[in-house]
């Protein structure tokens, strides 16, 4: 296998909640892998990022993409949900078009569960160029634009003192010396590691295992936060962000039964502090189009909009500091999604070939 490094960044925003009310949990998430709220003092909105399904015809999955279909009542629970939001506080765009009321189109006539069920606008997904012009397209891919931040001065200037290296030797009696800075000490350490891959002749097998290429080629996504406050969890985690979302209607038994605690969605990786989880990572063995557009497109869509929602929930006055992260990683491809408030743009592709 010939290692080829294709890194992507997607962001995406979501608009600025005003959180009320105890246990009040916003719905909406927009933009780039989106979420844009329409939130009220009243609450009436509703939480959760997964429509309900009933047992006979909704629980029916597309073989292709894992999408349930929905039934009839989940479209009038949809409907319900999208009539009942304010044009007040709906995102308007210059050419007068509301983002709300485009997505509201598109949710009714989807006969599969998709990420805009969840109020979350992908930009990526082509299907938006039915409902938007370019223009608006652009406007919402470049709304309240942030730059990413710049690698630590140490590691940066690590990485230039490498790059004047003329010769292997040389290169070799430099990556020889331990870094006292944490940054460079992992850099230099990642590698040494693909130095090693390469001489072993790893990266022209093609017999890996998903948990192969994750735990091998792309390891770094974990102990890039050996040092951080942030702590990695793998082996298909559960992510919490997902489960309280998926139960947040749940009560005790009454005139029914009380309801099963749903599982979260499980990803190969989620990155936690504390009770908080900020970032998640998908792994494919291949760079596989269909578990691709699921993994990407669907599956974190959603964990990722849970995961801001409860962040905001836990620090409503810093919405706009509250960030999360993604990482795809599909044979040798790397897509790293960026979710934050403000942030609305797709960074053009850096091929890298080994």
């Amino acid at each position: 296998m010939e290692l080829a490094l294709a890194v992507s960044v997607k962001t995406s925003l979501i608009n600025e909640y005003t959180i009320a009310h105890e246990g009040y949990v916003p719905s909406y998430a927009t933009a780039n892998i989106t979420a844009s709220g329409n939130i009220t003092a009243s609450g009436n909105t509703t939480a959760g990022s997964t429509i309900s399904t009933d047992s006979t015809t909704s629980t029916t999955e597309s073989n292709l993409t894992k999408q349930s279909k929905l039934s009839a009542a989940d479209k009038a629970s949809m409907k319900d949900r999208f009539e009942r939001l304010e044009d007040s506080k709906m995102w308007k765009l210059s050419t007068g078009t509301f983002v709300e009321k485009q997505m509201q189109k598109f949710a009714l006539a989807c006969n599969y569960e998709h990420p805009v069920h969840s109020f979350v606008l992908d930009t990526t997904d082509l299907t938006w160029k039915k409902y938007f012009t370019a223009e608006e397209m652009r406007e919402i891919k470049f709304h309240r634009l942030k730059k990413l931040v710049d690698l630590p001065a140490p590691l940066n200037e690590y990485i230039n003192q490498l790059q004047q290296v003329a010769d292997v030797p040389s290169l070799k009696q430099q990556l020889s010396i331990e870094k006292d800075d944490s940054d460079c000490e992992w850099f230099r350490n990642c590698l040494l590691n693909y130095f090693n891959l390469f001489k072993c002749g790893y990266l022209q097998s093609t017999d890996q295992t998903e948990g192969d290429m994750l735990r091998q080629v792309w390891f770094f996504v974990d102990t890039v936060f050996d040092t951080s406050k942030i702590s990695c969890k793998g082996g298909e985690k559960s992510s919490k962000s997902s489960s309280s979302s998926r139960n947040s209607k749940r009560s005790l038994a009454g005139e029914k039964a009380m309801q099963r605690k749903m599982v979260g969605r499980k990803l190969d990786m989620v990155y936690f502090s504390q009770s908080s989880e900020y970032g998640s990572c998908e792994c494919g063995r291949y760079e596989e189009q269909t578990k691709e557009l699921y993994d990407g497109g669907f599956k974190m869509d959603k964990v990722s909009k849970d995961m801001l929602v409860d962040l905001c929930r836990k620090a409503p006055s810093a919405v706009s500091d509250l960030s999360v992260v993604g990482f795809l990683l599909f044979g040798a491809k790397l897509t790293l999604m960026l979710y934050a408030e403000g942030l609305s743009t797709e960074a053009p592709e850096h091929q890298a070939s080994h």
